[in-house]
């Protein structure tokens, strides 16, 4: 008997009950202090002054400045309060002051044993611009010490008020970076002395790319031969008030792998000529600009499920309700269930739709000089975000798609080199099991004896981008967990990079227990690998990721859900790359193969 049909039915029907509830879901009020414990930590009243000092150094990035920093004296002047505040740190571990201006910091903790590999915690201080909007008070919070032109909320306040700690950072990202010197600072207290070499490397450009920063202290590292045995960037969240409906349990997102990141510029070139008298035939600049634009708009990449976004369905199976596991383990395996599923995610749009489509977004937009001057040159320029798997032909494929019979009067031109994709880490391997393991030491779920299942720890796929980019040269374990809540019904999201950014006093206190016991066990950990292990598996692993990148794209290939066949592909165009990227290919991976385990 053929269950396929009767089980995509079930499906249909089950997933649109959930998005119909979805869209009667009130706004979440549950916040992580109603769910979890309180987690101590020493000292913690003189670490949340200090957290909410930090918040007050406006260290802006920028992208127009040679070092990549607006005010190059915010930077200098965090990093000198740093070094009298953690003392332990900078004066008991080795501190280097890398990067453009020497405004990044890399610490490195030597552990007893030189045959473990290191591994790598990685963070930044630099934030992004305060813009008109974000300077419009919404609410209450963001403190009220009016040192922006006079306005009653600061963004970089660093007030502590009604249980949040206000201002811009909070949430993207100086706690992390706080958090382990302050984490580092208990262990050195307590006398820990690790076993495996710690490093942590504080970036100072990342919300611009962190070409100047991370990318500077990977390349030392390299240059010093580092092979990390993983590395614990920033990313998603534990979600509260519910990650989906019907799954309204806390739940922490782990994310294996990031999407890739690239912006292309387009040049569209045309006849151009006097304003007065347009062409009629569709060669105008503007004709030729608009048809592009409409496609990228409309004209959607193919629809893939692949891993990660396929690990988080099977994780989203093992906390969802009796009826709907079946369902979701089975789009794993049945086709047509696959194939559906992923047009319901993409329909609900926004970071679901994210997960199983690469994404492109038009930031900017040029051309003309004068007002009675048809342009003969316009360039848009389009960021795009990859899946695990996709390669820069099947990019510039989707540009010629959108471009259609406009190709043939086009330039494209990759602004960065393309950018090697990280691998996928094991979800079920010891790199993963490390996280998950410090997480639920320091998310004590209320009301439950043990914890060690309590809190579901799922894989996922993080649709931005982090500093971790620079280091996938130098290892395939990579792993982005930021250890504070969201809710997304309450909006939460919205508040990074935006108005009233805060953090949970209560998430405070838990991500400090978080990266004390992320420290402590990673100094520890026996089995995370060591050098020889990496050199025997050298060659391996060049052959490994070779394998696993084929193997994607092939899984991809095979999943792909045609996005449409408008417009036609002309052979006549150029395809250039600029210089600026990481530095190292797949086979420069070294020692991230799963042997070395």
């Amino acid at each position: 008997m053929n269950l396929q049909p009767t089980l995509s039915l079930l499906l249909v029907v089950s997933l649109l009950s959930l998005a119909a509830r979805a869209d009667s879901t009130p706004a979440g009020t549950t916040t992580a202090d109603s769910l979890f414990q309180p987690c101590p930590f020493p000292a913690f009243d003189s670490a949340l002054q200090r957290f909410s000092k930090v918040l007050t150094f406006k260290t802006i990035s920028s992208a127009h400045t040679d070092n990549h920093a607006l005010h190059p004296q915010e930077f200098t002047a965090l990093w000198e309060w740093a070094a009298a505040e953690y003392t332990e740190v900078f004066e008991q571990l080795q501190v280097e002051q890398v990067g453009a201006g020497g405004l990044s910091r890399l610490v490195t903790w030597q552990g007893s044993d030189p045959s473990l590999l290191p591994v790598l915690f990685v963070s930044h201080v630099d934030v992004v611009p305060v813009t008109e909007e974000t300077l419009k008070p919404r609410g209450r919070g963001a403190g009220h010490r009016g040192d922006i032109e006079g306005l009653e909320a600061s963004p970089f306040s660093g007030a502590v008020e009604d249980g949040y700690v206000w201002g811009r950072g909070a949430m993207d990202i100086k706690g992390t970076a706080i958090a382990l010197l302050e984490a580092a600072t208990a262990l050195l207290r307590e006398g820990f002395k690790p076993r495996r070499t710690l490093l942590i490397a504080l970036g100072h450009d990342e919300e611009v790319g962190g070409a100047n920063g991370a990318g500077q202290m990977a390349a030392l590292l390299a240059a010093r031969g580092v092979k990390p045995a993983m590395v614990w960037d920033e990313g998603s969240p534990i979600i509260v008030g519910g990650l989906l409906p019907s799954l309204d349990a806390p739940v922490a997102l782990v994310a294996t792998a990031e999407k890739t990141y690239q912006s292309v510029k387009v040049t569209i070139h045309s006849p151009g000529g006097h304003s007065s008298m347009p062409a009629t035939d569709g060669s105008s600049m503007a004709s030729r600009l608009g048809r592009l634009l409409l496609r990228i708009a409309t004209v959607h990449s193919p629809l893939k499920l692949v891993p990660p976004t396929s690990h988080f369905i099977q994780g989203l199976a093992g906390i969802a309700p009796v009826w709907l596991q079946p369902l979701l383990l089975a789009v794993e395996h049945l086709a047509p269930l696959r194939w559906l599923f992923v047009r319901l995610m993409a329909a609900a749009g926004g970071d679901v739709a994210a997960m199983v489509r690469a994404t492109a977004a038009v930031t900017h937009v040029q051309a003309g000089v004068a007002g009675k001057v048809m342009p003969r040159a316009g360039t848009i320029t389009i960021n795009l975000r990859t899946l695990p798997g996709e390669t820069s032909d099947s990019i510039q494929q989707q540009l010629l798609h959108w471009l259609g019979k406009d190709a043939q009067h086009a330039n494209i031109t990759f602004t960065e080199k393309w950018e090697t994709p990280a691998a996928v880490t094991d979800p079920e391997g010891p790199h993963s099991a490390l996280i998950s393991s410090a997480i639920r030491e320091a998310w004590q779920l209320k009301g439950h004896s043990s914890n060690a299942e309590a809190l579901p720890v799922i894989p996922y796929l993080l649709c931005g981008g982090t500093d971790s980019k620079w280091y996938a040269n130098l290892t395939s374990n990579i792993l982005r967990f930021a250890p504070f809540s969201i809710n997304r019904k309450a909006g939460d999201l919205k508040r990074v990079h935006g108005t009233d950014e805060r953090l949970l006093v209560g998430d405070f206190g838990r991500m400090l227990c978080t990266f004390r016991a992320g420290l402590r066990m990673a100094g520890m950990h026996m089995q995370l690998g060591s050098k020889s292990q990496a050199t025997a598996s050298a060659a391996a692993a060049v052959d490994a990721a070779a394998a696993a990148a084929a193997a994607a794209a092939a899984a991809a290939a095979a999943q792909r859900v045609p996005a449409g066949a408008d417009g036609s592909v002309q052979a006549s165009h150029a395809v250039s790359a600029d210089a600026g990227s990481l530095a190292g290919t797949v086979g420069a991976y070294g020692s991230s193969s799963a042997d070395e385990l």
